[in-house]
């Protein structure tokens, strides 16, 4: 990660707090992923295109991964959820916070 930053400040500074937000965006990402292909799955090529979306296997992958996340994302923070104030940001409403939460039980 240091040799990463090193050569991006080559370029731009970089504000060093700004590391806590990895973990949350990466599980907004797989998040939003997920409820993308959700959406779109009465289209006949998405089934086609991503046949693994829905399988107990890729559902216990995304659950591991946010349950990978939530130390990181929780560390610096003892009032506030970051990931909770991230998710909020995007605007993902209460329900997709709710199912962020059970993943990490």
């Amino acid at each position: 990660m240091q040799e990463l930053l090193a050569g991006y400040e080559l370029i731009r500074p970089f504000e060093r707090r700004e590391l806590a937000l990895v973990e949350p965006l990466r599980t907004l990402r797989i998040i939003r992923h997920s409820a993308w292909l959700a959406e779109r799955w009465e289209d006949p090529a998405f089934p086609a295109a991503f046949p693994w979306f829905g399988s107990v296997r890729y559902w216990q992958g995304r659950s591991s991964a946010c349950r990978s996340s939530w130390p990181s994302c929780r560390q610096g923070s003892e009032h506030q959820d970051p990931s909770a104030k991230v998710l909020r940001h995007f605007g993902l409403h209460a329900r997709a916070i709710q199912c962020v939460a059970i993943c990490r039980q």
